[in-house]
């Protein structure tokens, strides 16, 4: 594990060092610099976080609570997850599966549950405090967070002392201008990025299934994923994230440069598709009751500090 831990710090030291040193005003993607850093966060992450329910956990819940084992919503809920992997070729189990199909029987309804499930106020935890005090001294371009729930998002605010300083992404409508095709072209430096492909708890009306055209990932979100993610020596750290649904599966391996790298933090090793496992090349930081996420974080954060890193002092 000390050996991943100091290479992804290293990545993260080497990749800081040439963007503060390089005052260009070429487009990011052709200053060729030592590359870039995203975290791709998952139900994983918050469940280690602060508990909050697994998207299994979660999906078997909401279907008690808008009682679909009995008639005629398991009717209708069977037919609808029927459709879904017919037309659209979900996996029939997958959470995302099951919330579209919940959506089309009562769309209301589901979002007020998913809201009571997860939009607490609860205190910064300190694994996402890691991750944003990372990202706020740029060790990390980005930040995409596929889950609904905003803790990710409170430690960002609380990292940069309110919400400026930094890109945060939610819906199609919340793409800055002149972002619609992405950002590598632009001459200057984005800045931080923080995208939430599937909406955010707090707006209801964003959530990804409760939006009209539920099956893909909003166009210009997508475009803005795809400037974050491509380039050379893109190291992406997985954490508590299963990359096994169709669509990001998909995109990965037609955005990602053969240089680029999968780094994974989770439980279990098992969670890439055969699409883009050829991104990972063995780098996996096992979380479990002795090592925990925070644990593992906080040794990343250590590492990068003693990179001669003043601004990143470890509580």
């Amino acid at each position: 594990m000390n050996l991943i831990v100091e290479d992804l710090a290293e990545r993260m030291h080497n990749y800081r060092h040439e963007l503060v040193a390089d005052e260009s005003a070429a487009p990011l993607h052709a200053r060729g610099r030592a590359g870039r850093v995203v975290f791709l966060i998952g139900a994983g992450a918050s469940n280690a976080a602060a508990g909050l329910p697994l998207g299994r956990e979660l999906a078997a819940d909401l279907r008690h609570r808008m009682e679909c084992s009995t008639e005629p919503r398991r009717t209708q809920l069977e037919g609808w997850l029927d459709q879904m992997v017919r037309d659209l070729h979900f996996d029939r189990d997958d959470f995302k599966t099951i919330l579209f199909s919940l959506n089309k029987i009562d769309s209301p309804s589901l979002v007020r549950l998913v809201q009571e499930a997860l939009l607490h106020a609860v205190p910064v935890c300190p694994v996402y405090d890691r991750i944003a005090r990372l990202f706020k001294a740029r060790y990390a371009d980005g930040i995409v967070n596929f889950n609904f729930d905003e803790l990710m998002d409170a430690a960002i605010v609380r990292a940069f002392g309110g919400t400026s300083g930094y890109k945060h992404i939610y819906s199609e409508e919340t793409v800055p201008a002149g972002w619609n095709d992405g950002f590598a072209h632009l001459p200057e430096d984005p800045g931080p990025v923080y995208v939430k492909p599937h909406g955010t708890i707090s707006r209801g009306e964003t959530l990804r299934f409760a939006r009209k055209e539920f099956w893909r990932i909003q166009q210009a979100q997508a475009n803005v994923m795809r400037s974050l993610f491509s380039g050379k020596n893109v190291t992406v750290v997985l954490v508590g994230f299963r990359l096994k649904f169709f669509e990001l599966s998909t995109l990965l391996p037609k955005w990602l440069d053969p240089t680029s790298e999968i780094v994974i933090i989770d439980r279990n090793e098992d969670v890439l598709d055969d699409l883009v496992r050829p991104f990972y090349r063995g780098k996996f930081l096992r979380i479990s009751e002795m090592m925990k996420l925070d644990t593992v974080l906080l040794r990343l954060s250590e590492a990068v500090a003693a990179r001669t890193i003043p601004q990143l002092a470890v509580a």
